[in-house]
């Protein structure tokens, strides 16, 4: 991601499980050239027969008059190991 002017980024990745929706926030490093971020669904009590949809926001702070660009984006998904 780069910005003409300093920032800050955040992703906020929301969960839709019945009539709940969960929501986890993490700051995305724009100092960074190559970020990763994680979110730790472990520690939500969700109920995954009732799981609806998930969607990611991305939340640009103050960005009045600067050029953003994200080149690429990539989501997956990884169970935890079993113990």
């Amino acid at each position: 991601m780069d910005a003409e002017n300093n920032m800050a980024v955040f992703a906020r990745l929301n969960i839709k499980h019945g009539p709940n929706v969960e929501q986890l926030l993490n700051r995305i490093p724009t100092e960074q050239e190559n970020v990763s971020l994680e979110f730790d669904l472990g520690y939500l009590k969700l109920n995954e027969k009732r799981l609806e949809r998930v969607w990611l926001d991305l939340i640009f702070e103050d960005p009045a008059i600067n050029y953003i660009n994200v080149r690429d984006l990539s989501v997956y998904r990884r169970p935890r190991g079993e113990f």
